[in-house]
């Protein structure tokens, strides 16, 4: 009785400020709107998922950075409509203690391509729906969903510029350029050298340039960025992830480039290196996922180290005193029958698992009455 107590007592703690923490609704307003108030059958259109967030606390771009997760948006699109990609504005440098993250504070809004064929015809309505998902972050980190809804006209002579027209092209501005140099890289042990070949830059005008990697795993984040300007343009030396594999042939990202002009600091961003990946954007059709390889080899590896990491959970101090108290209910057992002794072990099997049960079932309702919580409370 007294360990149950305890063990309500130890749940409470968790679940009060789990129950007093703010839902990520509160702390991002997401929506979807559309640049133009009609469309053309055959005749691209941007839409822009808008998220506004409250002070102090961001999303993410599509390279998180050091922690984090990018948006997603999974579209649910009528017959005759497709979409392509996020396309991702250049995001902020967040220091988060040690750490370096890319994204957003504030208001930003992300582009997305629509395509309607031949197909759609002038009069209908076309109903397009996303399930977003994001993660918004200040000291603690909040998972959260919105629901996506847009209905546009078709119509002959749709696709004119509409009252959402200057946010669009707000957007816009916010998105890097490709980048008119090429670029090349270079690296060794631990280090990156990216040069981009930009003709005409001056030392003696570079305020300051950082880059902004696609690949999580390509540079260490937090690492200091060294850009000096030569015969051959742009240098940056950066420090290579202990993650990353294999040689560098490419490195993609946004290069950020800021110099003193005689009106002030300009501030520019090139797109370098291969296209971004479709990291938070999809049509409506189901995507073909790869097909785990499930020979005897592969699952006695996995097996062997799933064991291999039960061995080193028990090595943890805070287990310590439970491998103690098992083994004197083991002891005490040295004089029974071997069906009681099995009869403790399932009970004991069946008291874990049945605990998980609970929890899982409470975490559930919680959900269910609206908290916006995960197993990470």
């Amino acid at each position: 009785m007294k360990a149950f107590l305890a063990a309500l007592l130890v749940l409470a703690s968790w679940l009060v400020p789990a129950l007093a923490a703010p839902k990520a609704s509160d702390l991002v307003r997401a929506e979807l709107l559309s640049e133009a108030d009609g469309i053309r059958p055959g005749e691209p259109f941007l839409v822009g998922i808008r998220l506004s967030t409250r002070e102090h606390w961001h999303t993410y771009w599509r390279n998180p950075g050091d922690s984090g997760l990018a948006t997603e948006a999974k579209w649910v699109l009528p017959p005759g409509l497709s979409a392509g990609e996020i396309m991702w504005p250049v995001p902020e440098r967040i220091p988060v203690s040690h750490l370096v993250n890319y994204g957003y504070e504030g208001e930003t809004t992300l582009l997305v391509r629509m395509v309607p064929d031949a197909s759609v015809r002038a009069g209908d309505t076309l109903r397009i729906r996303g399930d977003l998902s994001y993660l918004v972050c200040e000291r603690e980190c909040i998972p959260g969903e919105a629901k996506l809804d847009l209905a546009l006209p078709v119509a002959e002579a749709g696709g004119a510029p509409g009252r959402n027209a200057p946010l669009f092209e707000e957007a816009r501005a916010r998105l890097p350029a490709p980048s008119p140099w090429p670029s090349r890289v270079s690296a060794d042990d631990g280090t990156i050298r990216l040069t981009v070949e930009a003709a005409g830059l001056r030392a003696d005008r570079l305020a300051d340039a950082y880059f902004f990697p696609f690949d999580e795993t390509a540079i260490e984040h937090a690492a200091p960025q060294d850009s000096t300007v030569t015969s051959e343009g742009l240098v940056m030396t950066l420090k290579r992830s202990n993650l990353g594999s294999g040689p560098v042939a490419e490195l993609g990202g946004i290069v950020v480039v800021s110099e003193r002009l005689d009106a002030g600091v300009s501030r520019q961003a090139f797109e370098i290196g291969r296209p971004p990946a479709a990291a938070a954007s999809s049509a409506a059709e189901p995507v073909a996922l790869p097909v785990a390889d499930l020979s005897f080899g592969s699952l006695a590896q996995a097996l062997l180290l799933a064991f291999a990491g039960g061995l080193v959970l028990n090595l943890m101090p805070c287990v310590f005193p439970v491998l103690s108290i098992k083994v004197l209910s083991l002891a005490k057992h040295s004089g029974l029958g071997p069906a009681l002794v099995r009869l403790n072990g399932l009970a004991y099997a069946a008291g874990v698992v049945a605990s998980f049960a609970v929890l899982a079932a409470i975490l559930l309702a919680l959900r269910a009455a609206g908290g916006e919580i995960g197993w990470g409370f």
